[in-house]
């Protein structure tokens, strides 16, 4: 069992990485979504979309990751994305706090 408690540790030090680069992305998203907004530019760029979807499968080319994966991990971060950039729209005022992200935000 050590070994399988060693290993689960490792996992969870990735976790936690992965948890960070997250974070680090929406605070990023708010800094686009601010600029987006000023800018009165939509929500969804189709192109870009394409272009990160497209980049997520190149990343993933030769790592053991499915590509299939990758597009599936990173359309769920542009949804989430999305998700927050009309949730700012809403609420202009929590794009100028570094609070946290409202947890009820839904799908559209």
């Amino acid at each position: 069992m050590k070994m399988l408690e060693k290993l689960r540790a490792e996992q969870d030090k990735i976790d936690a990485e992965i948890t960070a680069a997250i974070a680090r992305r929406i605070a990023l998203r708010k800094k686009i979504s601010a600029f987006r907004i000023n800018e009165n530019l939509p929500t969804i760029d189709e192109a870009r979309m394409t272009q990160v979807l497209d980049q997520a499968e190149k990343n993933a080319d030769g790592t053991g990751i499915p590509k299939e994966m990758a597009r599936e991990v990173f359309s769920l971060l542009i949804d989430w994305s999305h998700r927050l950039d009309r949730h700012w729209r809403s609420n202009p005022k929590e794009l100028a706090t570094g609070g946290p992200v409202d947890p009820t935000i839904e799908r559209e």
